[in-house]
């Protein structure tokens, strides 16, 4: 079985790599406005490293004749302004939200299919995003 895990939001570098959770936590941490493009209707949904290490976990408990590919993650989809409301209200801070033009390739929903998961894994995932 082989198993790719894509877009880890794990680091916090500049704030500028192009993932929204470290973006919008660097810019909240140094009270800069949190950046929305469009109206921020704009959906993804993440996962948390715990929840994502047990599916990895289960699926090394596949039997050989099992194929892929598998998706894991989360299939609960939230908006890219309900995150921004999230990081600062646990940040807290002065940062305010600043709405840009939404470029013309991103995506307006990234949510991928689970029905791996959900047969294998249903109830098992733990982590809220504001838990996580």
């Amino acid at each position: 079985m082989q198993a790719e895990v894509s877009r880890d939001d794990v680091g916090l570098d500049e704030g500028d790599d192009g993932r929204v959770v470290s973006n919008f936590i660097v810019q909240a941490i140094r009270g800069e406005p949190l950046t929305i493009y469009g109206t921020g209707s704009q959906t993804r949904s993440f996962c948390y490293v715990d929840d994502l290490t047990e599916a990895m976990v289960l699926l090394m408990g596949t039997p050989a004749e099992f194929t892929g590919p598998v998706n894991v993650g989360n299939p609960i989809e939230s908006t890219m302004l309900e995150l921004a409301e999230l990081v600062l209200g646990i940040v807290g801070g002065r940062s305010r939200l600043e709405f840009r033009p939404l470029p013309q390739d991103d995506p307006r929903q990234r949510c991928r299919t689970f029905r791996w998961q959900e047969n294998r894994w249903a109830g098992s995932r733990k982590s809220a995003s504001k838990t996580g």
